[in-house]
């Protein structure tokens, strides 16, 4: 899945920061939100499986999380 961001006004107002938010994109257009068909989706590739699957996905679950840059300096600043 393509990550990409973008400025969030509403988050920036709210720790004094221009801060960057996720755009979730999902048959080819871009949401600010996820989409509930998209989380539907989501759940039901995982819940019956899904015939595309592929080395990426286990290599993607193999990834330790770290949590991106713009996070971090909204939770700091939110002390």
């Amino acid at each position: 899945m393509e990550a990409k961001e973008s400025l969030c006004e509403s988050c920036g107002d709210l720790c004094g920061y221009e801060v960057d938010c996720r755009v979730w994109i999902y048959n080819v257009k871009e949401y600010n939100v996820p989409p509930k068909a998209m989380i539907i989706d989501a759940i039901l590739r995982e819940i019956y499986g899904s015939s595309g699957s592929s080395d990426i996905d286990e290599n993607i679950k193999e990834q330790k999380y770290e949590l991106p840059k713009n996070l971090k300096k909204f939770f700091e600043s939110m002390r």
